[in-house]
């Protein structure tokens, strides 16, 4: 199968996380955010064809405005988690956060991705 043109951003929860996968049938990039909310300042960011959210129904009697969002790179640090992605995460995370200017360009050079 020829390469997809077109990139996706999914957010979340875990069902989410699992179907995602298989996004990369149909295309170029799928980005999922683990999130209950939709981050408006990452869809400016990744610049994505696409966006999807997505939550199963046992989350419905507990929805919170988007308003009350906390900043997207927050959550570990708002949690008590002492979270540090590994470098390669960091450099691939910040190339799809370029919403496709030069450094996304170069790191796909760099993978060897056409």
């Amino acid at each position: 199968m020829s390469s997809p043109l077109k990139n996706i951003l999914i957010f979340g929860d875990s069902f989410g996380r699992e179907y995602t996968r298989f996004l990369g049938w149909y295309f170029r990039q799928s980005v999922f955010l683990r999130t209950p909310f939709f981050h408006e300042e990452l869809i400016e960011q990744i610049k994505p064809d696409y966006v999807l959210t997505q939550n199963v129904e046992r989350y419905l009697d507990f929805c919170q405005p988007d308003e009350v969002r906390p900043s997207f790179f927050m959550y570990p640090h708002l949690a008590g988690n002492p979270y540090r992605p590994a470098p390669e995460f960091a450099e691939a995370f910040s190339a799809v956060l370029s919403g496709g200017r030069a450094p996304y360009r170069s790191f796909l050079e760099k993978i060897g991705v056409p």
